[in-house]
């Protein structure tokens, strides 16, 4: 009954706030299925929502594996307020986040949907400059800041059972010689029930010396990658990538789990290039240490053709390993139109294989990160535009009994009024 009262009030909210020049709704939904073919597990789940939206202020009804839920929001220049599933103060993809639902729409051009969280209550001063508030969310109850706009933000409970630290900058430029330096830099950090987690995402680039910079760090909660279709290795993963004009680069990736640590280095060099892309020979260090047992490594020499031109890449690879090990890999990311993506990534490798593989992947459909896998196969796809999202991947594990298949479907349609 309390239930159903409130979900009252903020449905006559979602049509009784104050009518601006920017109002709009959004009518959409969440679907994803997930099935292991080797334990017969199979699992679906679904959202509904009708989302209200102004510059000021939001409301939003879903219904989320079988619950009706409401959220709300409403800031002006010196006050913010928010209750719900869905809102916060702070720029976040982790905090307080449902660990079943995650929003691919996180495009700020395209009107971002919030991430489905866990219910929290925030209250809070000046969200447009240095905000500073609290919260109350389950058992935890603290206190948050921000800088203007989350560029950095803080969040910290009252027992210290949570902590939160984030930072991003989107877009940063420097003159640099003949040309500039841009900057990309966004982390998370989240410490709960004991349990630390979170990202570090940088890309540093200067067009005109033909230089790139990218590195990451990842450490999953323990119990989401049971969740999702990707590898068996536990991401604790550092990852670095320095190459020049794309094609010529060095790649390091190291998982620290707590009774294996592997290590990868890789060489790539363009042999022939041209206006079609290039032919490139690479060399790769595979290192695995078992905790009580010997040290394994082994040396692999690759092949490949890739193309690049701005954002869209190619990419097939095969490798041999001195070890008795084979690989194949495929990449492909096109964007036939304004904000639109159509992503590809698929890997094979020979059951005899020592060694865990390279291999890029997503945490929720949005964090992307380098990992390792001991998957036998493993297929990805991402179709993504500003209202659409659709993903989807399949794989077998490394004794070929175990067959996984996921997939999520996320749209939405805009009404104006």
């Amino acid at each position: 009954m309390q239930q159903f009262v409130r979900l009252l009030c903020l449905g006559c909210i979602l049509v009784g706030l104050p009518v601006v020049a920017e109002e709009f709704y959004y009518l959409g939904g969440d679907t994803g299925y997930y099935e292991s073919r080797y334990s017969r597990a199979q699992s679906g789940k679904s959202v509904f929502y009708l989302q209200r939206q102004t510059d000021s202020n939001a409301a939003i009804l879903e219904n989320r594996a079988e619950r009706f839920l409401g959220s709300i929001y409403y800031q002006n220049e010196w006050l913010y307020l928010s209750t719900g599933h869905r809102y916060t103060p702070l720029d976040s993809f982790l905090l307080f986040k449902d660990k079943e639902y995650f929003s691919a729409f996180t495009n700020y051009a395209n009107d971002i949907l919030a991430q489905p969280l866990r219910q929290s209550s925030w209250l809070g001063l000046w969200p447009n400059s240095w905000g500073l508030g609290g919260f109350l969310a389950g058992k935890h109850q603290g206190v948050y800041m921000h800088a203007p706009e989350q560029m950095l933000s803080f969040a910290i409970s009252d027992n210290l059972s949570l902590a939160f630290a984030s930072l991003h900058l989107p877009s940063f430029v420097w003159p640099v010689g003949k040309g500039v330096l841009r900057l990309k830099l966004h982390a998370e950090v989240v410490r709960e029930k004991q349990q630390e987690y979170g990202y570090f995402n940088s890309f540093m680039s200067m067009a005109h010396y033909g230089l790139e910079l990218e590195s990451s760090i990842y450490r999953e909660q323990a119990d989401a990658q049971q969740k999702r279709n990707i590898s068996t290795i536990p991401p604790s993963v550092r990852f670095l990538q320095i190459s020049r004009y794309h094609y010529n680069r060095i790649q390091v990736l190291y998982s620290d789990g707590e009774d294996r640590h592997i290590g990868l280095v890789s060489a790539n060099l363009a042999i022939l290039v041209g206006f079609w892309g290039a032919i490139c020979a690479s060399g790769r260090y595979y290192q695995v240490q078992q905790k009580g047992k010997q040290e394994q490594n082994s040396i692999a020499y690759g092949l490949s053709y890739e193309y690049r031109f701005y954002k869209s890449e190619m990419m097939f690879r095969l490798e041999k390993r001195n070890s008795g090990g084979r690989l194949a890999e495929i990449q492909l990311a096109l964007y036939p139109a304004k904000y639109w993506k159509f992503a590809v990534s698929a890997l094979w490798q020979a059951n005899q294989n020592r060694f865990p593989s390279m291999f890029r992947d997503w945490a929720d459909g949005i964090i992307v990160f380098t990992n390792f896998t001991e998957k036998q196969w493993l297929l990805r796809l991402k179709l993504a535009g500003g209202n659409f999202v659709f993903l989807a991947s399949t794989s077998r594990d490394k004794l070929a009994v175990r067959d996984s298949y996921f997939a999520n479907v996320q749209y939405r349609k805009k009404f104006d009024f």
